[in-house]
């Protein structure tokens, strides 16, 4: 009979150490994980969150599920206290997704100019690329985002860089996407000293894109702002060629407004 209760309580023993080491159960000496920073966030609540990173081995580049960082999920939703949190325990502004965009552009896209602030003040690059070769600035043009274009290029954005695939710049960009052609955007890029003229990997420049995607008042805005009529396509076509051949409203808007240039 003693035998058989030293057994049992051996297993006892065993269950007790079991559940203790299993990492379903929450124990206070357990070091906090990115899914806790996480659920803080998520919570909007500054004050977990500091009691979170106030742990040892906090660990402030951990994903979520969707594989943004604690930065990158407060960029998206404009948590730009929850963000300064994490900036003054050190979270890296410059940490990378899997396709390379980091929270400066996150932000941008959205236009959220609180969080940009916060960013570009703690050392965000303004120039990092994307796998493919996007900048911010492109993503505030994908995100029709004026103002954030106005502060990004005040912080040293390159009006002038080119993705990897047609070679787009921002303006370039503005143009060649079929649901963009915001004048605001482009009128924002040329002040600020945008090519207007700059040509993509075909030879196609704003006009040319503009005119090909249908964006009519992209194209009254190119042309009175000094757009070249002249320019060609790699296939060597211009602008009024371009506009002849679609035969469309853009064609006949940007004819009448040819003829009243001429």
């Amino acid at each position: 009979m003693d035998k058989v209760l030293g057994v049992k309580k051996l297993l006892e023993e065993r269950l007790v150490n079991v559940y203790s080491c299993s990492p379903s159960v929450s124990q206070k000496e357990t070091p906090m994980t990115g899914f806790d920073i996480h659920r803080a966030l998520k919570q909007g609540n500054p004050s977990l969150l500091r009691e979170i990173l106030g742990k040892e081995e906090a660990y402030l580049e951990a994903p979520d599920n969707l594989g943004f960082t604690p930065l990158m999920y407060c960029a998206q939703r404009n948590l730009q206290d929850m963000m300064e949190v994490l900036l003054d325990w050190s979270a890296d502004p410059n940490t990378q997704d899997s396709t390379g965009k980091t929270a400066l552009m996150f932000a941008a896209f959205k236009g959220n100019i609180e969080c940009m602030e916060t960013l570009l003040d703690c050392g965000s690059d303004v120039n990092i690329t994307d796998q493919n070769g996007l900048t911010a600035l492109h993503m505030a043009v994908d995100g029709e985002q004026p103002r954030a274009i106005r502060l990004l290029v005040k912080s040293g954005a390159k009006l002038e860089a080119k993705e990897v695939g047609m070679k787009w710049t921002p303006l370039l960009r503005c143009a060649g996407l079929k649901n963009n052609g915001n004048v605001e955007v482009a009128h924002e890029l040329v002040r600020l000293g945008a090519e207007i003229d700059a040509a993509d990997e075909d030879g196609k420049t704003a006009l040319h894109n503009a005119i090909l995607n249908g964006h009519h008042d992209l194209c009254d805005f190119l042309i009175k702002h000094g757009a070249s009529l002249e320019l060609t396509t790699r296939t060597n076509h211009n602008a009024v060629e371009l506009a002849e051949s679609f035969g469309n409203r853009v064609s006949l808007n940007l004819f009448e407004i040819i003829r009243d240039l001429l």
